[in-house]
This record gives C-alpha cells, sequence and structure tokens, in this order.
C-alpha cells in the first residue's frame, strides 16, 4: 500500500538470519519501522484493510485461519498525494541473489469494520 515515497505499508516474508520471516514495515513521513515473527512456512496469506486513516494487517499460512499483526495510521502527506492510496504486488531480492517469486491470488473487496478475532 503506498500514498507516496514517504508513507506506505510493506508486508510479506523475508529472510532474516537464514530465516523465514514474515515482516511488516510502515513508512511515515519518511520514517519506517520494521517488525518481523517466525514464519512456518514458504507460503504467506496478506489481508490489509482500511478502515477511517488505519490500516489494519492480519496474516495466514492456509487462507483460512488469520492471525492479527498491527493496526497502524498512514496517511498522505505530500501537496497532490492522492486520496486513496496505491496497492499492488512487489517482489525484491538482494543484489545477486537470484531468486524467483510467485504471486498466485489477489483479490479487491469493500470492508465494513474489523474482521480480525484477536
Amino acid at each position: 500500500m503506498r500514498y507516496d515515497e514517504n508513507n506506505w505499508i510493506k508486508c510479506g516474508l523475508e529472510f532474516v538470519d537464514g530465516n523465514v520471516r514474515m515482516s511488516a514495515v510502515v513508512t511515515r513521513n519518511g520514517y519506517s519501522d520494521w517488525s518481523t515473527m517466525a514464519w512456518p512456512t514458504p507460503e504467506l496469506f496478506i489481508r490489509l484493510y482500511f478502515l477511517g486513516r488505519s490500516f489494519i494487517v492480519e496474516v495466514s499460512s492456509d487462507g483460512e485461519k488469520w492471525s492479527f499483526v498491527r493496526i497502524c495510521h498512514v496517511e498522505p502527506h505530500e501537496v497532490g498525494a492522492p486520496e486513496l492510496p496505491s496497492v499492488g504486488l512487489y517482489a525484491g531480492c538482494p543484489i545477486a541473489c537470484g531468486a524467483t517469486m510467485e504471486f498466485s491470488y489477489l483479490k479487491f473487496v469493500s470492508v465494513d469494520g474489523f474482521h480480525h478475532t484477536t
């Protein structure tokens, strides 16, 4: 999710110290924080939804049972930034890593409030 280069959220799998971890990076006004947690599988389902100006991040290893990760507040701060953020897929790899990424599903739906049960 991205409003502009200084206000965005990135969620996914990362390899940290040789281990697969689910990660969430939130950048507000150009300053980022990064949170991670151990992840049992190389597959990850992410549910990111928007409530007011806050975003709720949930993850699942099977697309059925969801775990709450965080609530964060991100909004556009730059003149001319869009009212609604851009949302899409992103893959990255360190220099000379040579990784292959596969995205198998992307769905956009309207929601009417909190959906996590944590």
